[in-house]
């Protein structure tokens, strides 16, 4: 009989379930009855990338049950625990980070500050602004050079994919604005619907963060010629990347946007961070980007790691009507824009010269481990 390891199917649900984790960043809880499946199904089955292929059929209203500290804060859109703490960060899309103390939900929580100051974007549901929080896995501790270090996603006003570390400062304890360090930046595509998003730390300490596969010119020829290019930009991906530049692990980034990303469009990378030496795709040449750790992304908004394993998990947003969950491994390529869904079906109808699928795909080619119609996500 197979055995069964519950936390891992629940942290996997969580990646695609993330959406539902909002309600917590407004401090309410949600539940809902009679239960997810029509009919309840034990979940043994479902283990070893074996997902239910049955949808429940019942159209829900959620109760929600206000539970601690009310913030204030509008839209939050990212949340990060604080290393070996009871302590919850999250932020908003407007830029503000938040910390609440997890065993006394009724104190206020700690505003750390605004990191788009006196930036108002066009609204709290906007596809600009604050994207990912993580907190350095030695934040707090006394003594470690990184115990002040916050690291964040955005994506700015001006159509920039950015990647920042911050400083929380030891006489304030607020965000030091002026300690930012511009780590990776890159073009977004028009509009900014694919975008930067998550960014985690995994248990060895290097950080993960993922692009959409937005281009800046947005023409779906340009996607096809970038998507699976990891020649001279940082698209559709998956990158990790190693913040403490450890040289018995890692090494100087040998290639950067600065000089050879979209002419004209100052992209950065290579700011702050080395490459881990057991990356997929590390060239001594430096004739490509190595921080890539998979690729053939379209849209992966959500990551999250499970604590026990160290499996990257992804949520992501599909085509036409449907949505992936996807276990992410070192040097896989999940297909996009050429192959979408559990079924691997080929996304656009093209043919060679114009635009033809790669052959072979570079990575091992693979796709999501559950892939449900949006309707049912």
């Amino acid at each position: 009989m197979m055995k069964m390891n519950s936390s891992l199917v629940q942290r996997a649900l969580y990646g695609i379930l993330g959406c539902s984790f909002m309600a917590l960043l407004g401090f309410t809880w949600a539940y809902q009855e009679p239960p997810g499946l029509t009919n309840p199904t034990a979940i043994g089955p479902y283990l070893n990338r074996v997902f239910p292929t049955n949808y429940a059929e019942h159209q829900y209203q959620w109760n929600l049950v206000g539970q601690g500290t009310q913030t204030g804060v509008r839209a939050a859109v990212t949340y990060s625990k604080g290393p070996g703490t009871h302590k919850l960060g999250f932020g908003s899309t407007q830029g503000d980070i938040y910390v609440l103390d997890l065993e006394a939900p009724t104190t206020p929580a700690i505003h750390l500050g605004d990191v788009t100051p006196g930036v108002t974007y066009p609204a709290p549901t906007s596809r600009y602004g604050l994207r990912g929080l993580a907190f350095h896995p030695e934040y707090g501790q006394a003594g470690s050079p990184n115990k002040a270090f916050v690291y964040v996603t955005q994506v700015t006003v001006g159509r920039t994919n950015r990647l920042s570390r911050f400083t929380v400062s030891s006489q304030t304890g607020k965000i030091d604005l002026d300690s930012e360090l511009i780590m990776v930046e890159t073009v977004c595509g028009i509009p900014t619907f694919h975008s930067i998003h998550e960014l985690r730390f995994d248990a060895e300490g290097y950080l993960y963060f993922a692009i959409g596969d937005g281009h800046p010119n947005n023409e779906i020829d340009d996607i096809m010629g970038y998507v699976q290019n990891i020649d001279n930009n940082l698209i559709g991906g998956v990158f990790r990347i190693d913040v403490d530049r450890d040289p018995t692990r890692s090494h100087p980034p040998r290639r950067i946007l600065d000089e050879v990303g979209f002419e004209g469009s100052n992209q950065i990378s290579g700011r702050g961070y080395y490459i881990p030496n057991d990356n997929p795709w590390v060239n001594g040449d430096g004739s490509v980007m190595e921080e890539y750790y998979s690729l053939g992304h379209r849209n992966p908004w959500k990551l999250s790691i499970d604590a026990e394993t160290n499996t990257l998990w992804v949520s992501e947003v599909g085509p036409h009507n449907g949505e992936e969950l996807n276990r992410i491994e070192k040097g896989y390529n999940y297909g996009w824009p050429y192959r979408v869904g559990t079924t691997g079906e080929i996304v656009w109808d093209r043919t060679p010269p114009e635009a033809p699928e790669p052959d072979p795909f570079l990575g091992e080619l693979t796709g999501p481990v559950f892939s449900p119609p949006r309707a049912k996500a």
